[in-house]
């Protein structure tokens, strides 16, 4: 069943129908200048130690409401303009460090009842992003591979992308943007960063985008269960700054649940997908491998 549109403009519904992802420019100069300098005036931990600062894993909860709200008000107004019944529940700083790692190829979270809307997300550079310092790049057509919910914490449930992850890299359309361009993308489509090999930091944001009227959620691996089994919390914007991936990490770890929050079972059914099988969906969904990145993965089972 077809959700319903996400932008007002017929061009870009059908670019973010067919690729999963959609880019355009989007913020003024000015305006590019003042979310930078207010990024200046935060203190944000490398949280993981991979010279990545995200502004949502601080380990201050007022700093990640600061950003939060300092970020919608200055930047949300010029996307909502392209946007149908959309609101930001969520927004943070990402910055890459010089030297700073890869993001492996993953999707994001859902966040809605995905039978009748999209769980969105946008990504907005702050400076010139591509593949060298940094960029995002996405795999086309992805975001129709895989109809299951994608719960925290990351990683754990073992989905076809988690477990071909680097095999993924050499697919991704990396994007060469400017300063204040953004790509608003399904959150279901494959999508992931090269490291920062210059000598300036890459900073950008990101929002996450919800339906209006329809209810906020998160999901949430139920420890003890194998990852077979998600607790569905309705959640607030509140929810998704108490309780980050690290912070859902720790429950998880810990064998907790979130506390507070009403929540309800649902069976988490991800397919096992063999590397030949996830390949075919690539090429005919129009993805060629770089050969650059694929000749380290050369050789591999």
């Amino acid at each position: 069943m077809p959700t319903p549109p996400v932008f007002r403009d017929s061009a870009l519904q059908r670019r973010y129908d067919e690729y999963g992802y959609v880019t355009f420019p989007l913020l003024t100069a000015a305006a590019v200048r003042e979310i930078a300098e207010m990024y200046d005036r935060l203190t944000i931990e490398d949280r993981y130690g991979i010279g990545y600062r995200v502004s949502l894993y601080s380990s201050s909860l007022e700093t990640r409401r600061d950003a939060r709200e300092s970020l919608i008000d200055t930047a949300f107004a010029s996307l909502d303009a392209y946007l149908v019944d959309r609101y930001p529940y969520m927004a943070t700083y990402l910055v890459k460090e010089p030297g700073g790692r890869s993001i492996p190829a993953h999707q994001d979270w859902s966040h809605c009842d995905e039978l009748k809307h999209d769980s969105m997300m946008c990504w907005i550079p702050l400076c010139a992003a591509d593949a060298v310092n940094g960029g995002l790049g996405f795999i086309r057509g992805s975001h129709r591979f895989f109809e299951y919910l994608r719960a925290f914490p990351y990683i754990v449930a073992n989905t076809p992308v988690d477990v071909h992850g680097p095999r993924l890299v050499p697919y991704l359309d990396m994007l060469h943007m400017n300063a204040g361009d953004v790509v608003v993308f399904n959150s279901r489509v494959i999508h992931g960063s090269l490291p920062n090999t210059t000598s300036a930091p890459r900073v950008a944001c990101s929002f996450a985008l919800h339906p209006k009227g329809e209810p906020l959620l998160a999901y949430y691996l139920k420890p003890g269960t194998g990852a077979k089994v998600l607790l569905e919390y309705q959640a607030t914007p509140q929810f998704y700054l108490e309780y980050p991936n690290p912070r859902l990490g720790e429950l998880y770890q810990a064998g907790e649940v979130v506390p507070g929050y009403a929540s309800r079972e649902v069976p988490h059914d991800v397919p096992t997908v063999a590397w030949n099988e996830l390949e075919a969906m690539l090429e005919a969904s129009g993805n060629r491998a770089d050969a650059q990145r694929a000749a380290p993965l050369a050789g591999r089972a």
